[in-house]
């Protein structure tokens, strides 16, 4: 796939201010591949993605590459209740995430659900923070979120 025009501030995953390290401007191109496998009580899956986001000549926006490694399991313990574990790696330059999840799923009916969910993420680079995406990024290199949430599938 391939977006023009696609810019993503990445200051936070540096610790510098909003604004100070974009990359990307002339366009975005993405590919991945996936693959799972089910066995009778349980899903294993893995996943690349890969990220390019190209940088306009001339005008001071760097290239940005983001490659992402994901590797994970969930096991059902009984039909309605499953529980599941993934890691996961993000690089983007010289900086790494590494993040850590764990989960644990209650099916009330086919459509609705309870879960809750752990993540850890570490990040290992120069001045690398951890950063979730959609939160406010950590002062440090490390970062954990709960999770817990009710689900309805339409």
């Amino acid at each position: 796939m391939e977006v023009a025009g696609t810019t993503l501030d990445i200051s936070s995953l540096t610790g510098r201010p909003t604004g100070t390290v974009v990359i990307g401007g002339s366009y975005l191109r993405s590919m991945g591949v996936g693959a799972s496998y089910t066995y009778s009580r349980g899903l294993i899956y893995a996943m690349y993605t890969q990220a390019l986001y190209a940088g306009v000549r001339g005008q001071g926006v760097e290239n940005g590459l983001f490659r992402n490694g994901h590797l994970g399991f969930t096991y059902f313990i009984r039909p309605d209740i499953s529980a599941g574990a993934a890691y996961a790696l993000t690089q983007i330059g010289d900086i790494k995430l590494h993040q850590i999840s764990t989960t644990l799923d209650y099916a009330f009916s086919k459509r609705t659900d309870v879960y809750t969910q752990y993540m850890v993420q570490h990040a290992a680079g120069n001045n690398a923070h951890a950063n979730f995406i959609n939160l406010s990024g950590s002062s440090g290199r490390n970062q954990m979120l709960v999770d817990v949430g009710i689900r309805h599938k339409f």
